[in-house]
């Protein structure tokens, strides 16, 4: 999982949104 510089969820390294 990671973040953005907003500390919002981004993507998971395959791709899928969370």
């Amino acid at each position: 999982m990671m973040t953005d510089k907003d500390g919002d969820v981004t993507v998971t390294n395959d791709g899928a949104t969370i």
